[in-house]
């Protein structure tokens, strides 16, 4: 019986030790090799994405160039400091020049933000349609940013050709840092 129980002995060494290596050494190994693998995959889809849009930057950059230059000096069109009465005489001067008549220009209450501080502004008039539009041009190539968030037209009521704007505008400067 001796040999048999060092045959036990030792097939139970050996089991117990396949057992430790298995738990201890071969599973977290196989464990990591697949959080490896995974990671691998990820690194790789993550790397197939970038130049996917490395490709689309020579596009990106002519569109930010195209951008710069319709925008032009945007900077400049934010000016320092509130200033907002000169500019709405301005207003009052080209509603004046395209002979819009009743004028309303109204600013609100000012709506403080970080860097911006932003004015309401109201804008009625009367006019011809054609009087109306050449106002909106002459907005566009105005030399300060102007927001304009809300219009609506309103013929008169006998039907002469004459209608009513009303806008909702918002003006921006910068604050003093």
């Amino acid at each position: 019986m001796r040999f048999l129980e060092k045959q036990f002995i030792i097939a139970f060494t050996v089991v117990l030790m396949a057992g430790v290596f298995l738990t201890l050494q071969y599973l977290p190994t196989v464990r990591k090799a697949k959080a490896y693998k995974v990671e691998n995959l990820r690194l790789v889809t993550e790397n197939s994405h970038a130049h996917a849009q490395l490709d689309e930057l020579p596009t990106i950059f002519e569109l930010i160039a195209k951008a710069k230059e319709d925008v032009g000096d945007y900077d400049a069109k934010i000016p320092h400091g509130r200033s907002h009465g000169a500019f709405l005489q301005q207003i009052a001067n080209i509603m004046q020049k395209h002979e819009l008549k009743e004028l309303v220009i109204q600013p609100g209450s000012e709506v403080k933000m970080s860097k911006f501080s932003r004015i309401p502004i109201l804008i009625r008039c009367n006019g011809k349609m054609s009087q109306i539009f050449k106002f909106f041009k002459s907005l566009e190539s105005f030399d300060r940013i102007i927001k304009i968030e809300d219009v609506s037209f309103k013929n008169s009521e006998d039907y002469n050709g004459q209608m009513s704007l009303e806008m909702k505008a918002n003006i921006f400067y910068r604050v003093k840092q």
